[in-house]
């Protein structure tokens, strides 16, 4: 058989095989067969099969949460380590100093913060103080760093509460603490002219501390709470994200947090699983 024959019988042969494909496809349908094979092997290696598509959106989504969560919910972890040193101090102040006993404020367990009960008597005697909150300010002057108060005429006319407690020195500490935090819900600054309209309504009827305080605290409490969880939700969806982008095929996503403890799908193991690049990108 001539040369130019064989020719002839095996491009016939290749057209029946194929329909009458020509040649060139099925050059680009090779290459897209190899492809779709690299992107199959490349998941295999892993061990499962891999969303593209899916990794994408996570990794961008990530880096917006990250944002969010290390950014304005950063502020909020802020106030977690400043409620606590605020109950550590006022625990450590419990028992301590003199008081006058008698009846006691009606103060809401759990919220209030304040490790025992508070006698009307006490609140009294740091109401009716001889020393307006502004001669607290003059007779008891604290130097430390603070915010620069443009809203008012005299910066100089606020009240600490180390000066508070020193004018206050002969009467029960946790009630000195308690009546001062009914002037800023827990802030150690305030200005003086508020401290003392505050203090004059406490003269004519001590109880309206309980008030004050219940409502303050409680309000406190519940942004205290709301704030936590829309910092949790946002490490969650960091968190989540993070997986989906990174290491999808880790088998300790499928049932975290429960594979914490586990040594062979527990956290440790996730650098096994961890993807610089997207399968298929490379």
């Amino acid at each position: 058989m001539t040369f130019t024959m064989r020719r002839f019988v095996f491009l016939a042969t290749v057209c029946v095989a194929k329909g009458f494909t020509t040649v060139p496809q099925l050059r680009r349908e090779h290459q897209t067969v190899r492809k779709k094979k690299v992107e199959v092997r490349a998941a295999d290696l892993i061990g499962m099969p891999i969303d593209i598509q899916e990794m994408e959106n996570a990794r961008f989504a990530f880096w917006l949460c990250f944002y969010g969560a290390a950014g304005a919910a950063s502020a909020g972890r802020e106030t977690i380590p400043i409620r606590y040193r605020r109950l550590v101090f006022r625990n450590s102040l419990k028992g301590k100093g003199p008081t006058l006993g008698g009846p006691k404020l009606d103060l809401l367990p759990y919220v209030s913060g304040f490790p025992e009960d508070l006698a009307i008597r006490d609140v009294e005697k740091v109401a009716r103080n001889r020393l307006s909150a502004f001669e607290i300010v003059k007779k008891f002057p604290i130097e430390k760093s603070t915010y620069a108060y443009t809203h008012t005429k005299n910066p100089e006319e606020f009240l600490y509460y180390e000066a508070f407690a020193l004018a206050n020195k002969d009467a029960n500490p946790l009630v000195v603490r308690a009546v001062f935090d009914s002037f800023t819900n827990g802030g150690d600054t305030v200005y003086a002219g508020t401290a003392q309209n505050i203090l004059e309504t406490y003269r004519e009827d001590a109880t309206l501390l309980a008030k004050t305080l219940n409502r303050s605290k409680l309000l406190g409490l519940f942004a205290f709470v709301v704030l936590i969880s829309l910092v949790g939700v946002a490490d969650y969806f960091a968190a989540y994200h993070l997986y989906h982008g990174w290491f999808p095929t880790w088998p300790g996503g499928q049932n975290f947090p429960l594979c914490i403890f586990d040594r062979e799908t527990g956290p440790f193991t996730i650098p096994q699983y961890w993807m610089f690049d997207i399968p298929g990108k490379v």
